[in-house]
Protein backbone atom coordinates (compact mmCIF):
# COMPACT_ATOMS: atom_id res chain seq x y z
CA UNK A 1 0.00 0.00 0.00
CA UNK A 2 1.41 3.56 -1.05
CA UNK A 3 2.00 5.84 2.04
CA UNK A 4 -0.84 8.29 2.46
CA UNK A 5 0.56 11.42 1.99
CA UNK A 6 0.93 14.03 5.32
CA UNK A 7 -0.57 17.17 6.04
CA UNK A 8 2.60 19.20 6.35
CA UNK A 9 1.88 19.87 10.00
CA UNK A 10 5.14 20.70 12.22
CA UNK A 11 6.47 17.45 14.30
CA UNK A 12 6.49 17.40 17.51
CA UNK A 13 10.13 16.18 17.74
CA UNK A 14 11.15 19.51 16.12
CA UNK A 15 12.27 18.19 12.79
CA UNK A 16 10.74 19.90 10.17
CA UNK A 17 9.70 22.92 11.54
CA UNK A 18 10.45 26.68 10.12
CA UNK A 19 13.71 28.46 11.97
CA UNK A 20 12.34 30.57 14.62
CA UNK A 21 12.30 34.24 13.84
CA UNK A 22 15.00 36.07 14.93
CA UNK A 23 12.90 39.13 17.00
CA UNK A 24 10.40 36.27 17.93
CA UNK A 25 11.07 33.66 21.02
CA UNK A 26 10.05 29.92 20.00
CA UNK A 27 7.14 29.32 21.73
CA UNK A 28 6.96 26.44 24.18
CA UNK A 29 4.44 23.61 23.68
CA UNK A 30 2.73 21.76 26.43
CA UNK A 31 2.55 18.05 25.78
CA UNK A 32 -1.11 18.21 25.24
CA UNK A 33 -0.53 21.06 22.47
CA UNK A 34 2.12 18.46 20.87
CA UNK A 35 -0.68 15.68 21.14
CA UNK A 36 -2.84 17.57 18.94
CA UNK A 37 0.10 18.27 16.37
CA UNK A 38 1.12 14.69 16.12
CA UNK A 39 -2.95 13.89 15.88
CA UNK A 40 -3.15 16.71 13.14
CA UNK A 41 -0.17 15.50 11.71
CA UNK A 42 -1.64 11.86 10.53
CA UNK A 43 -3.60 11.63 7.93
CA UNK A 44 -7.50 10.99 7.26
CA UNK A 45 -7.18 7.68 5.09
CA UNK A 46 -9.79 5.23 3.86
CA UNK A 47 -11.36 2.58 6.10
CA UNK A 48 -9.17 -0.14 4.13
CA UNK A 49 -5.87 1.96 4.47
CA UNK A 50 -6.90 2.06 8.16
CA UNK A 51 -7.40 -1.09 9.14
CA UNK A 52 -3.86 -1.82 7.06
CA UNK A 53 -1.97 -0.23 9.36
CA UNK A 54 -0.09 -1.72 11.41
CA UNK A 55 1.29 -1.11 15.14
CA UNK A 56 4.61 0.76 14.11
CA UNK A 57 2.60 3.20 11.67
CA UNK A 58 0.41 5.03 13.78
CA UNK A 59 1.23 7.63 16.06
CA UNK A 60 2.08 6.82 19.55
CA UNK A 61 3.49 8.54 22.85
CA UNK A 62 6.87 7.50 21.82
CA UNK A 63 6.49 10.31 19.60
CA UNK A 64 5.60 12.73 22.17
CA UNK A 65 8.33 14.12 25.52
CA UNK A 66 7.86 12.52 28.40
CA UNK A 67 4.45 14.10 30.54
CA UNK A 68 4.97 16.04 33.71
CA UNK A 69 4.20 13.38 36.36
CA UNK A 70 5.12 15.07 39.11
CA UNK A 71 1.61 14.54 40.64
CA UNK A 72 0.68 11.43 38.75
CA UNK A 73 3.78 9.87 38.73
CA UNK A 74 2.82 7.80 42.36
CA UNK A 75 -0.59 6.74 41.97
CA UNK A 76 0.55 5.59 37.98
CA UNK A 77 3.38 3.66 39.33
CA UNK A 78 1.46 1.93 41.79
CA UNK A 79 -1.58 0.97 40.15
CA UNK A 80 -0.01 -0.06 36.85
CA UNK A 81 2.68 -2.18 38.73
CA UNK A 82 -0.05 -4.03 41.46
CA UNK A 83 -2.65 -4.24 38.91
CA UNK A 84 -0.02 -6.17 36.60
CA UNK A 85 1.02 -8.45 39.72
CA UNK A 86 -2.26 -9.46 39.97
CA UNK A 87 -4.09 -9.71 36.90
CA UNK A 88 -1.21 -10.59 34.88
CA UNK A 89 -1.72 -14.06 36.53
CA UNK A 90 -4.21 -14.40 33.76
CA UNK A 91 -3.41 -15.20 30.42
CA UNK A 92 -3.34 -12.58 27.57
CA UNK A 93 -4.34 -9.69 30.07
CA UNK A 94 -2.37 -6.39 29.25
CA UNK A 95 -2.21 -3.55 31.81
CA UNK A 96 -0.60 -0.15 30.33
CA UNK A 97 -0.09 3.56 30.83
CA UNK A 98 -0.10 6.16 28.80
CA UNK A 99 -1.08 4.17 25.65
CA UNK A 100 -2.54 6.20 22.48
CA UNK A 101 -6.43 4.62 22.12
CA UNK A 102 -7.77 4.60 18.57
CA UNK A 103 -11.14 3.83 17.48
CA UNK A 104 -12.88 4.34 13.77
CA UNK A 105 -15.16 6.54 13.43
CA UNK A 106 -18.14 6.65 10.29
CA UNK A 107 -15.99 7.53 7.18
CA UNK A 108 -16.83 11.57 5.58
CA UNK A 109 -18.85 12.40 2.56
CA UNK A 110 -15.23 11.43 0.58
CA UNK A 111 -14.95 7.79 2.44
CA UNK A 112 -12.18 9.04 4.58
CA UNK A 113 -11.82 8.14 8.48
CA UNK A 114 -9.95 9.82 10.65
CA UNK A 115 -10.02 7.86 14.61
CA UNK A 116 -10.41 9.71 17.25
CA UNK A 117 -7.11 9.17 19.95
CA UNK A 118 -7.24 9.69 23.68
CA UNK A 119 -4.51 8.77 26.28
CA UNK A 120 -5.89 6.82 29.43
CA UNK A 121 -3.42 7.39 32.08
CA UNK A 122 -4.29 3.59 32.93
CA UNK A 123 -5.79 1.23 30.24
CA UNK A 124 -6.79 -2.96 31.02
CA UNK A 125 -7.49 -5.40 28.58
CA UNK A 126 -8.18 -9.29 28.94
CA UNK A 127 -7.87 -11.56 26.37
CA UNK A 128 -6.15 -9.69 23.88
CA UNK A 129 -2.42 -10.35 24.79
CA UNK A 130 0.11 -9.09 27.04
CA UNK A 131 2.99 -8.22 24.52
CA UNK A 132 3.88 -4.60 24.16
CA UNK A 133 2.32 -2.26 21.94
CA UNK A 134 3.05 1.23 20.96
CA UNK A 135 -0.68 2.08 20.50
CA UNK A 136 -4.40 0.10 21.12
CA UNK A 137 -6.40 0.28 18.13
CA UNK A 138 -9.69 -1.52 18.16
CA UNK A 139 -9.90 -2.66 14.94
CA UNK A 140 -6.75 -4.54 15.60
CA UNK A 141 -7.52 -5.65 19.26
CA UNK A 142 -11.52 -6.52 18.65
CA UNK A 143 -12.51 -5.10 21.46
CA UNK A 144 -12.76 -1.97 23.88
CA UNK A 145 -10.30 -1.74 26.71
CA UNK A 146 -12.46 -3.02 30.27
CA UNK A 147 -10.86 -0.79 32.27
CA UNK A 148 -9.60 2.83 32.26
CA UNK A 149 -8.11 5.12 35.11
CA UNK A 150 -7.65 8.90 34.79
CA UNK A 151 -5.27 10.59 37.05
CA UNK A 152 -6.28 14.31 37.71
CA UNK A 153 -4.07 16.62 36.52
CA UNK A 154 -3.92 20.30 36.38
CA UNK A 155 -4.15 20.14 32.59
CA UNK A 156 -6.61 17.14 32.39
CA UNK A 157 -8.66 17.43 35.25
CA UNK A 158 -12.03 19.09 33.62
CA UNK A 159 -11.18 17.16 30.09
CA UNK A 160 -11.42 13.69 32.79
CA UNK A 161 -14.60 14.66 34.44
CA UNK A 162 -16.52 16.54 31.39
CA UNK A 163 -15.70 15.11 28.44
CA UNK A 164 -13.82 11.65 28.74
CA UNK A 165 -16.68 9.50 30.67
CA UNK A 166 -18.98 10.47 27.01
CA UNK A 167 -16.18 9.21 24.82
CA UNK A 168 -15.80 5.93 27.12
CA UNK A 169 -19.01 5.57 27.30
CA UNK A 170 -19.45 5.44 23.65
CA UNK A 171 -16.18 3.35 22.66
CA UNK A 172 -17.71 0.41 25.06
CA UNK A 173 -15.21 0.48 28.10
CA UNK A 174 -16.85 -1.11 31.03
CA UNK A 175 -15.63 0.83 33.49
CA UNK A 176 -14.11 4.22 34.14
CA UNK A 177 -12.57 5.08 37.02
CA UNK A 178 -10.92 8.82 38.20
CA UNK A 179 -8.99 9.66 41.15
CA UNK A 180 -7.60 13.06 42.12
CA UNK A 181 -3.91 13.08 43.58
CA UNK A 182 -3.75 16.20 45.49
CA UNK A 183 -7.73 17.33 45.95
CA UNK A 184 -9.79 20.49 45.39
CA UNK A 185 -10.45 19.38 41.55
CA UNK A 186 -12.70 16.12 41.59
CA UNK A 187 -15.31 16.01 44.49
CA UNK A 188 -15.30 12.90 45.59
CA UNK A 189 -11.47 12.29 44.70
CA UNK A 190 -12.27 8.97 43.91
CA UNK A 191 -14.90 8.35 41.13
CA UNK A 192 -16.05 5.18 39.11
CA UNK A 193 -18.59 4.59 36.71
CA UNK A 194 -19.75 0.87 35.12
CA UNK A 195 -21.32 0.61 31.84
CA UNK A 196 -25.07 -0.75 32.02
CA UNK A 197 -26.75 -0.66 29.05
CA UNK A 198 -25.05 1.56 27.53
CA UNK A 199 -25.22 3.94 29.69
CA UNK A 200 -22.19 4.80 32.66
CA UNK A 201 -23.74 4.89 35.87
CA UNK A 202 -21.56 6.27 39.15
CA UNK A 203 -20.81 3.75 42.00
CA UNK A 204 -21.57 4.14 45.05
CA UNK A 205 -19.17 3.93 48.21
CA UNK A 206 -19.43 0.68 50.02
CA UNK A 207 -17.98 -0.54 53.29
CA UNK A 208 -14.58 -3.06 52.72
CA UNK A 209 -13.85 -5.77 55.33
CA UNK A 210 -11.13 -3.63 56.53
CA UNK A 211 -13.11 -1.16 57.38
CA UNK A 212 -12.61 1.91 55.16
CA UNK A 213 -15.52 3.01 52.19
CA UNK A 214 -14.44 2.33 49.00
CA UNK A 215 -15.37 1.39 45.23
CA UNK A 216 -15.66 -2.62 44.27
CA UNK A 217 -14.72 -2.88 40.25
CA UNK A 218 -16.39 -5.65 39.37
CA UNK A 219 -14.62 -5.85 36.15
CA UNK A 220 -11.34 -6.21 38.17
CA UNK A 221 -11.97 -7.85 40.99
CA UNK A 222 -10.76 -5.21 43.34
CA UNK A 223 -11.55 -2.65 45.25
CA UNK A 224 -10.34 0.87 45.51
CA UNK A 225 -10.26 2.97 48.38
CA UNK A 226 -8.68 6.23 50.27
CA UNK A 227 -5.94 5.70 52.84
CA UNK A 228 -4.76 8.25 55.68
CA UNK A 229 -5.05 11.83 55.40
CA UNK A 230 -3.45 11.94 52.52
CA UNK A 231 -6.50 10.16 50.54
CA UNK A 232 -3.61 7.99 48.72
CA UNK A 233 -5.03 5.52 46.15
CA UNK A 234 -4.85 1.84 47.32
CA UNK A 235 -6.03 -1.36 45.80
CA UNK A 236 -8.14 -4.40 47.54
CA UNK A 237 -8.07 -7.73 47.14
CA UNK A 238 -10.99 -9.40 48.41
CA UNK A 239 -9.87 -12.77 47.85
CA UNK A 240 -6.69 -12.39 49.95
CA UNK A 241 -8.19 -9.87 52.14
CA UNK A 242 -4.86 -7.82 51.34
CA UNK A 243 -4.17 -4.44 50.02
CA UNK A 244 -2.11 -4.80 46.30
CA UNK A 245 1.71 -3.85 46.57
CA UNK A 246 3.34 -2.78 44.27
CA UNK A 247 6.85 -4.12 42.31
CA UNK A 248 8.69 -1.80 44.77
CA UNK A 249 6.80 -2.99 47.99
CA UNK A 250 7.31 -6.24 47.30
CA UNK A 251 10.99 -5.73 46.62
CA UNK A 252 11.11 -3.98 49.82
CA UNK A 253 8.83 -6.74 52.09
CA UNK A 254 11.41 -9.59 50.50
CA UNK A 255 14.85 -8.18 51.18
CA UNK A 256 12.79 -6.82 54.76
CA UNK A 257 12.65 -10.91 55.07
CA UNK A 258 15.74 -12.07 53.71
CA UNK A 259 17.26 -9.27 56.44
CA UNK A 260 15.49 -10.77 59.19
CA UNK A 261 16.15 -14.28 58.02
CA UNK A 262 19.81 -13.64 57.94
CA UNK A 263 18.93 -11.83 61.32
CA UNK A 264 17.82 -15.22 62.76
CA UNK A 265 20.70 -17.39 61.66
CA UNK A 266 23.20 -15.80 62.55
CA UNK A 267 21.41 -15.30 66.33
CA UNK A 268 21.22 -19.41 66.00
CA UNK A 269 24.42 -19.58 65.60
CA UNK A 270 25.87 -17.16 68.07
CA UNK A 271 23.25 -19.41 70.04
CA UNK A 272 24.97 -22.74 68.63
CA UNK A 273 28.50 -21.45 69.75
CA UNK A 274 27.58 -20.13 73.08
CA UNK A 275 25.82 -23.90 73.81
CA UNK A 276 29.51 -25.56 72.71
CA UNK A 277 31.53 -22.63 74.74
CA UNK A 278 29.16 -24.27 77.52
CA UNK A 279 29.49 -27.73 76.93
CA UNK A 280 33.18 -27.15 76.65
CA UNK A 281 33.35 -25.67 79.76
CA UNK A 282 31.38 -28.45 81.53
CA UNK A 283 33.75 -31.07 80.10
CA UNK A 284 36.69 -28.96 81.64
CA UNK A 285 35.00 -28.78 84.95
CA UNK A 286 34.11 -32.70 84.86
CA UNK A 287 37.79 -32.94 84.05
CA UNK A 288 39.28 -31.40 87.83
CA UNK A 289 36.72 -32.68 89.82
CA UNK A 290 37.90 -36.22 88.80
CA UNK A 291 41.23 -35.85 89.35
Amino acid sequence: MPEPARASQPRPDGRGQRPASPDKPPVERTREELMVVLMQDFPALTRDELLALTDEDLPSIDDLPPPDLMEQEEVLRYTASALRRVLGRHPGTYVTCYTLLYDTISPDERGRVRPPRVEPDVLVAFGVGSHRRRSYALWREGKAPDFVMEVASVFTWKHDRDEKPALYEKLGVREYFLYDPVGGRLEPRLQGHVLRGGRYRALRPERLANGERGLRSETLGLWAYLEGPEQALRWHDPATGEDLEDYDEVHAAREAAETRAQEAQARAREAEEEAAELRAQLRRLRGESGT
